[in-house]
């Protein structure tokens, strides 16, 4: 237990701090499997630090039996041959849990440095070479085990260049109406399911407008069909859609520099009075 399944605990629960993992019920099976693997490296590390090291007699443990003795009279005693003569068995015991107390709690120190590395790694995917031992590292081992929608809905997975872009969704609901607006947050539940999500800033698209406007032959831009839904977020209930769609576009403020320059500075404006609270952009040199 608390050198195999307590590790792999360790491991996903550090992991999980940062970046949820994927909920799925595992069997007893799949989460051997999983602790194993998750253990290996710190497990090879801590016995090569505590066994072929000085820095496996610090801190030093005395006794009147040494680590080699008080292990191979526990061996002894386990086989049927029992303790040799003059040696207290509660001392090679005591040495032995010592011992021992000592591996684990190296070895679960290395299993939260696992779980830090990974979360290192994963956040610098977007820059690896596709291909790359590093990518294909994060791909096998780490991103199988992150929650999808962690990566569908946030810019994890994209290049730190990008990190700064929003994520907007469209979504296409079962009563046949289409919205989009920046992505604020979402639910799941308890089987990793999505439950629903928020979108901010959401905009609703007039089709029915559109096409009384085509029948009379006025022909606009379709931008100027989507009409502002009052209110800071709107909620989708998972079951209501039917179909979305995930952009990652650059914040308005971001375009704007880009286009006009450095010496350009974006400020919002502030919300009028009796209208929906939009983003505005005034323009200062």
């Amino acid at each position: 237990m608390v050198y195999l399944l307590a590790p792999g605990a360790i491991y996903r629960a550090v992991f999980s701090l940062s970046i949820p993992s994927k909920r799925y019920q595992r069997n007893r099976t799949e989460e051997i499997v999983f602790s194993v693997i998750a253990t290996m490296i710190p497990f090879a590390i801590t016995w090569l630090l505590l066994c072929l090291t000085p820095i496996g007699r610090h801190p030093c443990i005395g006794g009147v039996l040494t680590k080699r003795q008080a292990y191979k009279q526990i061996f002894d005693a386990l086989v049927g041959n029992g303790f040799q003569t003059g040696v207290s068995p509660s001392a090679a015991y005591l040495r032995a849990l010592k011992e021992q107390a000592r591996f684990i709690a190296v070895l679960w120190f290395f299993c939260i440095i696992e779980g830090t590395a990974a979360i290192f790694l994963l956040r610098h995917y977007g820059n690896y070479k596709r291909g790359s031992r590093l990518s294909t590292l994060c791909e096998k081992c780490i991103l199988v085990h992150v929650s999808e929608w962690q990566l569908l809905f946030t810019t994890l997975t994209l290049a730190d260049v990008d990190k700064g872009k929003s994520v907007e969704v469209d979504v296409l609901t079962t009563y046949d109406m289409l919205y989009r607006g920046q992505l604020s947050d979402w639910f799941t539940e308890s089987d990793g399911k999505l439950a629903g999500l928020f979108l901010a800033h959401a905009e609703r698209y007039q089709k029915d407008k559109l096409e009384r406007d085509r029948e009379k032959g006025i022909i606009k831009s379709t931008e100027a069909y989507w009409k502002i839904i009052p209110g800071a977020n709107m909620y989708f209930p998972a079951n209501t859609i039917a179909n979305y769609n995930i952009r990652y576009v650059k914040s308005n403020s971001e375009a704007v520099t880009k286009e006009l320059g450095e010496d350009v500075s974006v400020k919002p404006l502030p919300p009028l009075e009796d209208q929906p609270q939009t983003l505005a952009a005034s323009l200062e040199k």
